[in-house]
């Protein structure tokens, strides 16, 4: 027994034992496996070696248990390929007992997956459900993180990057939330949060924010809300930037007939920031999407501000399905916030993604204008088109009311066009296209217009109807019907046109006009046949072809032109009579030409003659004798008159002559020539005569032949020499030309006059001097080369002055030398003139003309003579001139500087009457800086003129001064004044000078003529001088804006006798002018110990002033008392009122009648002492007295009535005194009519002013006369 009991125990115990080291064997594998690197890499190994696809890493650390990290980690198979430089895992196994996969940490560097191409793709299934996804066990994500993540797609070229990605969540059943999901990439950043159940209904629910940055494309920043299920799912959208939008709606079993409820609504959307090329503007809109997959409809509104087009709007109503197999346009319309533009666009279209799609719509519109946003050039009231078909074969119809502006002198135009048509891609067929325009003209036309590449044409029938020409060129007015066909094929190698005008008739221009003809086009040939023109007695016609290239294809065609009056076209001034018959046939070398031309009268703008004979006769390309006879009379140019022109010739190609004459007022031309032309167009003659005859150089002819030749070879001009009959003179030159025409000439000459060049006629000056002529030109191809040399002989230029011969100029000698290449330029003057004076300059472009500029010009002139012919005023000029000035810059802008000096000069003005000695003027500076100081001396007194400007931005500014003492500024026998000026000007920008200080006038004799004006002057007048010009310094002279501020005073030795009026003179006045104002004064002046004639008596003035109070310097006002005492009597005038509008009163001492008063005034006695004349003389003097009163009251009758004047005007007695009413009908015509106040008689007078002296004048009344008035006024 005990045996077998201790058998029994040693099997368990090996059981025991067993199992014991087999559940350590277990756990030491599990621990071998999950916990040592070896167990790590075995798994690995052995996922490699069973996993589909292929496995491959470099390098493992770590745990399978965690932590654990793999390095170069590659998995691949036919469709993916996925790599990460490094994946990190932690992870607790523990809890795989609770059954949780829990990872507290996966971090993945440097993933990158790329998507491979597929050789075929799975179709899409349409029954996808969604599957029902449950997890065995609870999934805990702590943290799974991955940086620098990189998506390569088939057929892209450019890799998805991404930053970073961060999410953290669980996933336990079918439910999965994701509490942080964290993006950031260089194109998406996004956070948020996801829950989804992925089973049942999948319910969702999504909240993520993002902004996303795309190439060349603002940034976009957004809110993005899913909510629902798989049934219904309801959706929120916001968008920040680039613009504000708005999105909520729901979309209804998106898996199978997707549904959707959707508006949405956005603005502050400027497409330019979105997209450099698109217009600009602003967008915002409101749109709701409905239906479902088989039918969707989209509703809403665009609205577009600040486009090129204006503010424009835009509903639509559209329905589709899916797809996009087909597209009905319920309604798409415009609409315009500022015209009453509607444009509506219905219809349907098939298949619109398709090239081959079929449209039905109609296009309505009402107000339709172009440009939107502006005066509209093209307007279209109302209009419709409506076009079915594909585009291989459409076919429609229009009808529209159109309105254009015009261009320039064409339009505006108004109709109606309508019709019909069909076609394809390259071509249309206008059916009954009708062209109805508001001014009557009607077009009808039927036919075909195609723009293939191969074969592009216009061919049809038209008919014209009461069409006006005007309506494209306003010039030409009429009214014109017409029928015909047309047929225009523009292919570059193949141009044609047909034009068959089967009649035209109507007016053109007020003439009749018939025409009728046909013109074909073709082949490089043009046909006329029977084409004829009819206006009147003038007709044109022509028949016959006219080839393109004359020198390959014959031509045969005639001609026959008529026009009996130019004038009567409009053809832009034109007038004169015309006549041409003439007949052109064959080749070019064989050409036969008859043409005859007359003219009679001709003008045309600034050309007149009287008249023009043209015969031509040229025969078998000129091989047979032929002749050409030119003469035109009296050939005006401008101003220009060629009293008789004629050019002759005959002979043959290989042998003929020709000749030219003209005369003209500045000289002669004789010119004869005589050759030959070759086959090879090789010209060889010679130049029998040349003759010219020119008054201020004399006669000049040529003593002998000179050979002359020219062709495809080049040309040649023999040594040819002009020479000037009965005195020395001559001038030669000779010409060569290569085959490319290079060519090159020398001339020479000596005792050439100066006067060719200094116009004695012209200029007045007397010119007597020669010069040598030295130079040589030519152009090799390389540009144009030019040197010579002008040598001067002692000459003069005087001029006579008061009958004595004064010397401007004398030249004693001197040279002149340039040179001129290519890419240089050089000029030197060197000339002596008397009294050792000199000029010489130097100037040189040493790197051509665009190149800068160097130079140099000095003088000294001691002969100021020039000085009286440069300025007007001034009589004779006395001195000497010195200057030296440096030249810069360039030849297009150069620049100054140096120094301008006259010294020691007296200059005569003769106007002022003064001789202004001891001028000394220095001028220095450059182009923007000028200091002037100057002086003078005249009658003992003195003045001098400083000034500093410079130019810092364009314009002149600086500082002036004007001083002097008891200077004579005037000494004429009107007058006599001295004056001490203490004036400073300043300049400014934007030319404009301010004048102030004051001006004293010491000493002054006035004595004025006795001037008499026989018109008032008009209180409106302006004062013009010799050129037209205002003499005011204003804005319309040249440029400068003068203001005037000075304080004028007189001194104690001014003395006035003239007009009546004798005394002394005081006071003072500060006088302010502006540009474009009215000159005013402020102050006063008196009349000291003064005498007044008044009606043949000498009055003594008491009190005499003119009061300035800031009124016009020419009205002042008056204070003035002037009395006479007969007999003990006090009786005078006192003048008080303004100088336009005096009041003149007679008082007396003791009291009495205005006749008694006139009778002491005017005789020193009593009315009852005079006698008869006396009496007149009182008679006059009171109806004097009775006008004078009666100006301002005749002033106000004029604006009453309506008139320019009203005045009562006195006659040789008081009877023919009277009321005259006048009227300017023009600037230059004045009518007025005068009515007697005492006798009944009427007098029509008529005045005109043919210029600023001469009038004419015509009376017609009791009696009647004309009269030619010359006007000469000096102030």
């Amino acid at each position: 027994m005990t045996r077998i009991r201790q058998k029994k125990i040693g099997f368990r115990g090996w059981l025991v034992i067993s199992t014991s080291l087999l559940f350590t064997l277990l756990v030491m594998l599990v621990f071998w496996l999950f916990y040592t690197e070896p167990g790590l890499r075995w798994t690995l190994e052995q996922v490699r070696a069973h996993a589909p696809g292929e496995l491959q890493y470099q390098r493992v650390e770590g745990q399978l248990a965690g932590p654990l990290k793999v390095e170069d980690l590659t998995w691949r198979d036919d469709y993916l390929e996925v790599h990460a430089e490094r994946v990190a895992l932690d992870w607790r196994l523990g809890l795989l007992l609770a059954r949780t996969l829990r990872a507290d940490e996966l971090s993945i560097h440097g993933l990158s997956v790329s998507v491979l191409e597929r050789d075929t793709e799975a179709a899409p299934s349409d029954d996808f459900e969604l599957p029902e996804i449950s997890l065995p066990l609870r999934l805990s994500l702590g943290q799974l993180e991955l940086e620098r993540g990189r998506l390569r797609l088939p057929g892209r070229d450019e890799a998805l990057e991404l930053d970073r990605l961060r999410v953290s969540g669980r996933y336990g059943g079918s439910q999965l939330e994701l509490s942080e999901l964290l993006l950031a990439s260089p194109w998406l950043d996004a956070e948020g949060a996801l829950s989804v159940q992925t089973a049942g209904d999948w319910p969702l629910d999504l909240d993520l924010k993002w902004q996303l940055r795309w190439p060349e494309l603002p940034e976009a920043r957004g809110h993005t809300v899913l909510e629902g299920d798989r049934h219904r799912l309801s959706i929120k959208q916001s968008l920040e930037r680039p613009f504000v939008l708005s999105l909520e709606g729901q979309v209804i079993e998106p898996l199978d007939r997707l549904g959707v409820q959707l508006s949405f609504q956005f603005r502050e959307l400027i497409p330019d920031q979105l997209h450099a090329e698109a217009p600009p503007g602003q967008l915002s809109g409101q749109f709701r999407l409905s239906g479902h997959r088989e039918r969707l409809r989209l509703e809403g509104r665009l609205d577009a501000v600040d486009t090129d087009w204006g503010d424009v709007g835009f509903e639509a109503s559209l329905a589709s399905n899916l797809d996009l197999d087909w597209l009905d346009l319920n309604r798409l319309e415009l609409d315009h916030q500022r015209h009453p533009l509607r444009l509506r666009l219905q219809g349907r279209v098939d298949e619109p993604l398709a090239e081959a799609r079929r449209v039905d719509l109609e296009l309505n519109w009402y107000e339709l204008q172009w440009p939107l946003d502006d005066e509209p050039d093209y307007q279209s009231a109302q209009g419709e088109l409506a076009l079915q078909g594909g585009i291989d074969d459409y076919r429609g119809h229009m009808n529209s009311r159109f309105h254009w502006a015009g261009l320039n002198d064409i339009g505006p135009l108004g109709g109606k066009l309508s019709g019909g048509f069909e076609g394809d891609l390259s071509s249309v067929s206008l059916q009954a296209l009708s062209l109805r325009l508001d001014q009557g003209s009607a077009l009808d036309f039927d036919g075909d217009v195609s723009w293939a590449e191969d074969d592009p044409f216009l061919r049809g029938q038209f008919d014209l109807r009461r069409f006006d020409p005007a309506l494209v060129s306003p010039d030409w007015p009429g009214q014109l019907d017409g029928r015909g066909q047309i047929d225009v094929v523009w292919l570059a190698e193949a141009e044609s046109l047909f034009l068959s005008l089967d009649e035209l008739s109507g007016e053109l221009a007020d003439r009749p006009l018939r025409a009728s003809g046909v013109l074909d086009y073709r082949d490089e040939r043009l046909q006329l046949e029977n084409w004829e023109m009819e206006s009147g007695d003038s007709f044109l016609r022509a028949h016959g072809s006219l080839a393109r290239t004359p020198d390959v294809d014959a031509s045969d065609i005639e001609l026959s032109l008529f026009v009996d009056e130019l004038a009567d076209w409009p053809l832009q001034e034109a007038s004169g009579q015309l006549q041409a018959d003439g007949r052109l046939s064959g080749r070019l070398d064989e050409l036969n030409v008859a043409l005859t031309l007359q003219g009679r009268a001709l003008s045309y703008q600034h050309y007149q003659l009287e008249q023009l004979d043209l015969g031509l006769q040229l025969a078998n390309g000129g091989e047979d004798d032929g002749d050409l006879e030119l003469r035109v009379q009296n050939l005006m140019v401008d101003e220009d008159l060629i009293p008789d022109l004629r050019v002759e010739a005959d002979g043959r190609r290989s042998d003929h002559r020709l000749s030219l004459q003209l005369e003209h007022e500045l000289g002669g031309l004789g010119l004869s020539l005589a050759g030959g032309l070759d086959r090879e167009w090789q010209w060889d003659g010679e130049l029998v005569d040349l003759r010219i005859h020119q008054p201020a150089t004399g006669n000049w002819g040529l003593r002998e032949s000179v050979a002359l030749s020219a062709g495809p070879d080049g040309g040649r001009l023999e040594r040819l020499c002009l020479r000037r009959e009965e005195q020395s003179g001559r001038i030669c030159a000779l010409a060569e030309a290569d085959a490319n025409w290079h060519w090159g000439a020398e001339v020479d000459g000596e005792d050439f006059p100066l006067a060719m060049f200094i116009d004695p006629q012209e200029t007045g000056l007397d010119v007597d001097g020669e010069m040598g002529l030295r130079s040589s030109v030519e152009d090799r191809g390389e540009g144009l080369r030019a040197e010579g040399r002008l040598e001067f002989s002692p000459g003069r230029i005087s001029q006579t002055v008061d009958g004595q011969a004064m010397d401007l100029l004398a030249i004693e000698s001197g040279t002149a030398d340039f040179d001129w290449t290519p890419t240089a330029a050089s000029a030197r003057l060197a000339l002596s003139l008397s009294d050792e004076g000199f000029v010489t300059a130097d100037l040189a472009l040493p790197e051509g003309l665009e190149g800068p500029l160097e130079g140099r010009l000095d003088a000294r002139i001691l002969e100021l003579g020039l000085l009286p012919v440069l300025v007007a005023e001034v009589g004779r000029a006395e001195g000497q001139l010195r200057l030296g000035i440096n030249l810069a810059g360039t030849l297009a802008d150069p620049l100054l500087n140096g120094e301008v000096a006259v010294e020691d000069a007296s200059v005569a003005l003769p106007d002022l009457g003064i001789t202004a000695e001891a001028v000394q003027i220095g001028l220095t500076g450059d182009m923007n800086r000028l200091n002037l100081d100057a002086r003078a001396e005249s009658g003992g007194g003195e003045i001098r003129l400083r000034a500093d400007l410079s130019r810092p931005n364009g314009d002149w500014v600086g500082e002036a001064s004007l001083r002097g003492d008891r200077f004579l500024a005037v000494s004429v026998p009107d007058a006599r004044l001295r004056i001490s000026p203490d004036l400073d000007l300043q300049v400014s920008e934007q030319q404009r000078v301010d004048v102030g200080g004051s001006l004293h006038v010491p000493w002054a004799r006035i004595t004025p003529g006795d001037i008499r004006m026989p018109v008032a002057v008009s209180e409106d007048e302006v004062v013009m001088g010799e050129l037209g010009q205002r003499n005011r310094d204003d804005n319309e002279t040249n440029g400068w804006r003068i203001f005037t501020r000075v304080r004028t005073t007189l001194g104690d030795d001014v003395e006035f006798d003239g007009y009546g009026l004798s005394g002394r003179l005081s006071g003072s006045v500060t006088v302010r002018d502006e540009p474009g104002a009215i000159t005013r004064g402020t102050g006063e002046l008196s009349v000291e110990e003064g005498q007044y004639m008044a009606w043949r008596q000498r009055l003594g003035i008491e009190r005499g002033r003119l009061f300035f109070s800031d009124t016009p310097i020419n009205d002042p006002a008056l204070d003035i008392r002037a009395v006479r005492r007969p007999r003990g009597v006090v009786v005078g005038v006192n003048i008080r009122g303004t100088l336009r509008e005096p009041n003149l009163e007679i008082f007396s001492d003791p009291p009495m009648q205005q006749s008694e008063q006139l009778s002491y005034l005017l005789t020193g006695r009593p009315l009852t002492e005079g006698g008869a004349g006396e009496m007149d003389l009182i008679q006059e003097a009171s109806l004097a007295l009775q006008i004078a009163g009666g100006a301002a009251v005749g002033r106000q009758l004029g604006r009453r009535f309506g008139v320019d004047t009203v005045t009562i005007e006195a006659g040789d007695s008081p009877e023919e005194t009277q009321v005259v009413f006048g009227e300017y009908l023009s600037p230059r015509l004045f009518i007025s009519y005068g009515i007697g106040l005492f006798e009944g008689s009427n007098i029509f007078r008529i005045r005109y002013e043919i210029s600023s002296r001469w009038f004419l004048e015509a009376q017609t009344g009791d009696r009647g006369g004309a009269d030619f008035i010359y006007s000469l006024e000096r102030g």
